[in-house]
């Protein structure tokens, strides 16, 4: 399955009005609707993660879920992550 991603201004004020969230909602369909897997980017807060979900975005990118960092950083942060589940 390819994925395709969600620009961060689309995502970001989905809360503000109803016509964004339609159109974030309708996007994330048409993506599904081809069968691809919806990734939203620039998770920075709680509001844009609930926009997202909201909207049917199957994974989440952004600050709030990690910052960007090397591959030794990145096995650190997965033990430090199911550690602290």
């Amino acid at each position: 399955m390819q994925t395709i991603k969600i620009a961060r201004e689309l995502v970001v004020g989905a809360h503000l009005n109803e016509a964004s969230a339609m159109l974030l909602v309708r996007a994330v369909q048409i993506c599904h609707d081809l069968g691809r897997t919806v990734v939203a980017e620039g998770i920075e807060g709680q509001q844009e993660r609930e926009n997202a979900i909201n909207a049917g975005c199957d994974q989440l990118q952004g600050y709030m879920c990690a910052r960007p960092m090397i591959a030794s950083e990145l096995v650190a942060h997965f033990a430090w992550q199911h550690a602290a589940a």
